[in-house]
């Protein structure tokens, strides 16, 4: 009626934590790249109470929201209460989708993403090989990237065509453009459903190096 909406958004999108695990070569937070730069001590730790994303999620559904991302400047499943989290997100008949570097996802994990009827997983590779991966991740190593593929696989394997949909996603820079269609036939090997590439967003005087 021009003065009242009513009803909320379609799309809900809750960065749970700021922690990660990886310092991606070109993350805005923690790239060796950024020196002083990167994000403070004190925002790196910070993650946000489960009782108040609770309770943003309860009055979001009620204001007709369908779908949820995990996405944010941390790891999704580096917080504590990740899985209550997501639980409750299903338990509302909601959509959800989690933006995840996948390196905190075990098999055992996996099954319990497919259990619970996670619908979307946005799996941020940004390589093909694990010479690749080591190179755009610094803090990993080969064995983390093949630990990673063997999950993937599994993953698929036991949703059976079922939820989640499963995408790579890859960010492209100069240490990584020559494998663009090793990262198509990686996609397709491994039976995902898509992939995504986008640029390097960089930060000048920083990570503009990778352009």
């Amino acid at each position: 009626d021009g003065k009242r909406a009513f009803q909320g958004p379609e799309l809900l999108q809750i960065d749970p934590t700021n922690l990660c695990n990886n310092n991606c070569i070109a993350c805005w937070c923690r790239s060796p790249l950024l020196g002083d730069k990167k994000i403070s001590e004190d925002e790196r730790d910070l993650s946000l109470p489960l009782e108040i994303i609770s309770q943003l999620l309860n009055d979001c559904a009620a204001m007709g929201t369908t779908n949820v991302y995990l996405a944010g400047g941390g790891e999704p499943f580096m917080h504590p209460h990740i899985i209550e989290i997501i639980s409750h997100i299903k338990k509302l008949g909601m959509c959800c989708h989690i933006n995840t570097n996948f390196t905190l996802v075990d098999k055992e994990r996996a099954k319990q993403l497919v259990d619970m009827g996670v619908d979307h997983i946005i799996a941020s590779l940004w390589a093909a090989t694990p010479q690749t991966y080591v190179a755009s991740h610094p803090n990993k190593t080969e064995a983390d990237f093949d630990r990673l593929i063997d999950v993937l696989k599994y993953l698929v394997e036991l949703k059976d065509n079922g939820p989640p949909h499963i995408k790579l996603y890859n960010v492209i820079m100069n240490l990584n453009y020559h494998e663009i269609e090793k990262m198509v036939d990686l996609a397709y090997d491994l039976g995902v459903n898509a992939a995504e590439f986008t640029v390097a967003d960089v930060i000048p005087g920083c990570t503009d190096k990778l352009l």
